[in-house]
């Protein structure tokens, strides 16, 4: 058995050790078919294994997947071209193409990786490009041959190879994660397999034969497969047709082989073939699945939309300003409790109307009648069996072609209940706001004084240094308490201590200004924040508070404070600030009590 600890990191590296092995084979494979073209290839593998790698995995597990494909490429070139220098170059223009494309696609927070969202296949487009541009410098600043020609082939071979790849592990990896949910059919899968085989055929009829000029045959059959299988299949699709033409063009089979200036020049042209053909695939697929999704969503919505009206009891009618004619649905007979058999009139509909509200409802579809604006009003039904019945009414005017009113449309919602529902709902609120404002005052003010709690002292504290710090002013805090209160609980008793504490706070709540704050933070401790007061304004009105405190004491128990002043200092925090007038608190505790001192 393993130690917990080394079970947890092998785990950790399973994936990471994975993909290296992956890249290292699809760095060996795009290496190998540069041999028959001069040494360019037409597309890199490797850096849609690793753009892959990084797009699924956890972003703090990044590190380990970079790691473990650098090691794969520098093996790879190492055995290619063995210069030390050359492959060591190489080995950082792939791995820096993959991971500047994954940090911009996936920008500062981890979202959803998705090929099917228009938005986010344009910035995984441009994603990729960037980095396979900035691969292609450090690349060719690496090597020998640094010239135009090396950046442009780096840059389109290592583009292909993240627009191609990277699509195809990303979709197979969550078709297997969410396999539960999109189980296929038997009779989907064979016919994906189908298809994919005769895209396969075609692209090796096409790129191993000269005779006949058959490019645009892929681009068919591939569009008819984004058709058929969406995503999966553009996917699916542009990797088997790119496979089949690079090993037929590294081979110097196929039309492109045979072009005049030589397979630098057929290379370039395969990889604008295939870029295209990624660009009318992809795309389409994602502009597909995204019209499916809005589909899927408007026939979701639409079956709601159904539910809530057989749910709320909802009735339509419409009238034709022309002739007369009333058509009222199902629920709107309900709502007037009348037979269905009476054939509906703008009259019966008038009459049925509360007395008190006939004239306004009246005056409202004249309105509409005549602005053509839409109309909306309560009112009052009373049913033939006398039951009076609370309605919402909501239409509107439809113009003729003659582009006058020809007729009215509206609905009607019985809202009886909800009407007393929000009687009973407002008396509801009103208790609840009483309960609310109840609480809050018991959470922010301290039970035996009435002074603010200490909680909200200390956030009142907290917002004053944010306002000090954005606005530049001053502000300081007092902090004071009882001197000898001990000795007036040992020898009075607790409740003559309650009585000192609440004469106390008293006195200090009517000797500070209107905008600074007292509270009690524990015992016989308080302090007062003093918001836009300078040192020597909160100097002076802490010796007015240790006046009132000493000199407004009634009886045998006459009680003195100790203070302690401190001014808010930029960058300080509360803590620092209490701190400090805490000190001078304890340095007039030490000279003598019923005094005040103020932080150095």
């Amino acid at each position: 058995m393993f130690p917990p600890f080394l079970a947890r990191a092998a785990r950790r590296w399973v994936w990471p050790l994975l993909a290296g092995w992956g890249y290292f084979l699809a760095a060996i494979a795009g290496l190998f078919l540069t041999r028959q073209t001069e040494g360019i290839a037409t597309i890199w593998p490797a850096s849609g294994v690793l753009l892959a790698a990084l797009l699924l995995a956890d972003r703090r597990d990044a590190w380990r997947f970079i790691g473990t494909a650098a090691v794969a490429s520098m093996a790879a070139n190492m055995m290619w071209y063995g210069g030390m220098a050359t492959s060591l170059g190489f080995s950082v223009a792939n791995c820096l193409d993959a991971l500047m494309a994954a940090t911009i696609f996936a920008g500062r927070r981890q979202e959803q990786v998705s090929f099917l969202i228009p938005q986010r296949l344009r910035m995984f487009c441009l994603a990729a490009t960037v980095g396979a541009v900035v691969s292609a410098g450090v690349a060719t600043m690496a090597s020998p041959d640094g010239s135009a020609t090396f950046f442009l082939s780096w840059a389109c071979t290592d583009l292909l190879g993240m627009l191609i790849v990277t699509p195809m592990i990303v979709i197979a990896v969550e078709l297997m994660h969410h396999r539960h949910r999109f189980r296929p059919r038997p009779a989907q899968v064979g016919e994906a397999i189908v298809l994919l085989s005769g895209i396969g055929g075609a692209a090796a009829l096409v790129f191993f034969q000269t005779t006949y000029p058959l490019l645009y045959l892929p681009f068919a059959g591939v569009l008819f497969v984004v058709f058929r299988l969406g995503a999966f299949g553009a996917a699916a699709s542009v990797l088997i047709v790119t496979l089949v033409s690079s090993l037929a063009t590294a081979a110097n089979h196929g039309p492109l082989a045979m072009l005049p200036d030589g397979p630098v020049f057929g290379i370039l042209f395969l990889q604008i073939y295939l870029l295209l053909m990624f660009a009318a695939a992809l795309p389409t697929a994602s502009l597909l699945g995204w019209r499916d999704r809005l589909i899927r969503q408007l026939a979701e919505k639409n079956e709601m939309l159904q539910l809530a009206e057989r749910t709320a009891h909802v009735g339509h009618w419409r009238l034709d300003t022309r002739s007369g004619e009333m058509f009222c649905s199902e629920e709107i007979f309900a709502i007037y409790g009348r037979n269905q058999d009476i054939q509906p009139t703008t009259d019966l509909a008038i009459a049925a109307y509360h007395i008190d509200d006939r004239a306004f409802v009246v005056a409202q579809i004249r309105a509409s009648v005549t602005t053509a604006l839409p109309f909306d009003f309560r009112a009052r039904l009373i049913r033939a069996n006398g039951e009076i019945r609370h309605v919402i009414s909501k239409g509107w005017a439809t113009l003729g072609p003659d582009g006058k009113t020809s007729g009215i449309f509206g609905t009607m919602q019985d809202i009886t209940e909800q009407v007393t529902a929000e009687l009973a709902l407002d008396e509801a609120r009103s208790a609840a706001e009483r309960m609310a404002w109840d609480a809050t005052r018991m959470a922010e003010t301290d039970y035996l004084t009435g002074v603010f709690s200490r909680r909200k002292i200390l956030q009142i504290l907290d917002q004053s240094i944010d306002s000090a710090r954005l606005g530049g002013g001053a502000l300081t805090v007092v902090t004071f308490d009882i001197d000898h209160f001990k000795r007036v609980n040992d020898e009075h008793g607790h409740a003559a201590g309650d009585r000192v504490l609440q004469r106390v706070a008293s006195a200090v709540a009517s000797s500070i200004r209107p905008q600074d704050f007292v509270g009690r933070v524990g015992g016989e401790e308080f302090i007062i924040v003093l918001p836009g007061a300078p040192i020597d304004v909160a100097e002076a009105v802490g010796e007015r508070v240790r006046s009132v405190v000493f000199h407004g004491a009634e009886g045998p128990l006459i009680v003195t404070i100790s203070l302690g002043v401190a001014a808010w200092e930029p960058a300080s925090t509360a803590e620092q600030l209490l701190g400090r007038a805490d000190a001078a608190l304890y340095d007039a505790k030490h000279a003598g009590r019923n005094m005040l001192r103020v932080a150095a």
